[in-house]
């Protein structure tokens, strides 16, 4: 055997280990991770030697920055010659860090963008990388020491904080977008921006919809769920709903900002459909923001933001900043022109690893109503 079949078979080892074993501690769950990471850059540092003579003609650029014209420029040629590219993991963070619009990009030559723009979290949650990590672990409080009353002579009751693990593993993402085959046309540091616009668009609208995917079903090693599930008295949306949702939350932590209502456009239609009892005016009023993805519902001095998500089954309140989204090394980026070649398109593929989870207890709360009884 050898070393690299040594190397690959530590790995796996190890991947197997973080996957199956449950009662690894933190440090210990560190140590493997230390040595995936020292195995991978010897791994890298063995092939690199192996094949420093011989590089292919579609290697796929390394990872260069944005640090001057010049290496810009060499970048964007490469990509012109062999359709590849890789956004590095901090372009990454920062294409999923930065606020504003997202849309598929205005293309060349009569592709214009669309209407739908992005939920706009990204900025409120944690995003970190994690590069050549198998597993990512992290502790949390699942409950307070508590302080009880102290008779004199007697020993007080003894309460103690409590922690739980959570295991984050990278997920493959695969993305897709369209530009206009015209956009070959122009200089290689055009065409090499109009590439990364789109398929950065396609990451964090994936990430957004991981995000809201993954609330509801975040668990920690001992499968205990981080989302609290609740179900209101009403069996359909009323006068009452939103005070309840906003005034019977019970977050395991405080947070700074404001908490999001995060529902379907037909919870949304369903608010709106309120009337009162005597007068049958509207009980919320219903202010949407420039996209129409969501807004602010008011009812009487009670202001709540929402979100719209459509694919959700229940509506989601809490605060996005309990959230942690990790991702795992360089986003790598394809472009073909047979895909769609009748269309007059280019189909921009990229390969991204992400995963991510709520870090605080209850932070998030699941809301159903109450199921009618059959009559």
């Amino acid at each position: 055997m050898n070393r690299l079949e040594e190397i690959e078979a530590r790995l796996k080892e190890i991947k197997g280990e973080l996957e199956t074993r449950k009662d690894l501690t933190i440090d210990q769950i560190d140590e493997l991770n230390k040595e995936v990471e020292s195995l991978r850059q010897e791994k890298v540092q063995i092939i690199e030697k192996k094949r420093a003579e011989a590089i292919g003609a579609f290697k796929v650029t390394d990872g260069i920055d944005l640090k001057g014209d010049e290496e810009a420029e060499k970048r964007a040629e490469s990509l012109m010659k062999t359709n590849k590219t890789v956004i590095t993991r901090s372009e990454q963070r920062a294409a999923l860090l930065s606020s504003g619009k997202i849309a598929k990009p205005t293309a060349v030559d009569g592709i214009y963008d669309n209407t739908e723009g992005e939920l706009g979290i990204l900025s409120e949650v944690v995003v970190k990388n994690y590069a050549q990590n198998e597993t990512v672990a992290h502790a949390y409080k699942k409950s307070n020491a508590t302080a009880s009353a102290h008779t004199e002579g007697n020993s007080p009751t003894e309460s103690e904080d409590t922690y739980g693990v959570i295991k984050v593993q990278p997920t493959s993402v695969s993305l897709i977008s369209y530009i206009s085959r015209a956009i070959k046309r122009l200089t290689p540091l055009e065409y090499d921006a109009e590439v990364r616009s789109s398929a950065t668009s396609a990451l964090r609208t994936a990430a957004e919809e991981f995000i809201i995917g993954k609330i509801p079903t975040c668990a920690d090693t001992d499968s205990n769920k981080l989302a609290t599930a609740v179900t209101l008295k009403e069996t359909a949306i009323g006068e009452k709903t939103l005070r309840n949702i906003v005034l019977g939350y019970k977050p395991g932590k405080r947070f700074n900002g404001i908490a999001t209502l995060f529902l379907t456009r037909d919870n949304l239609i369903a608010f709106g459909d309120v009337r009162g009892t005597n007068e049958k005016k509207p009980v919320y009023e219903i202010i949407p923001d420039a996209n129409n993805a969501g807004g602010i519902i008011k009812d009487s001095g009670l202001s709540v933001r929402y979100k719209i998500v459509d694919s959700l089954t229940n509506m989601l309140y809490g605060y996005l900043r309990a959230f942690e989204l990790d991702t795992f090394g360089d986003f790598e980026v394809t472009v073909s022109e047979d895909y769609k070649f009748a269309e007059g398109l280019l189909a921009v593929r990229g390969e991204a690893w992400f995963g991510g989870s709520l870090t605080v207890s209850g932070a998030f709360e699941v809301i159903s109503l109450t199921q009618a009884k059959a009559s």
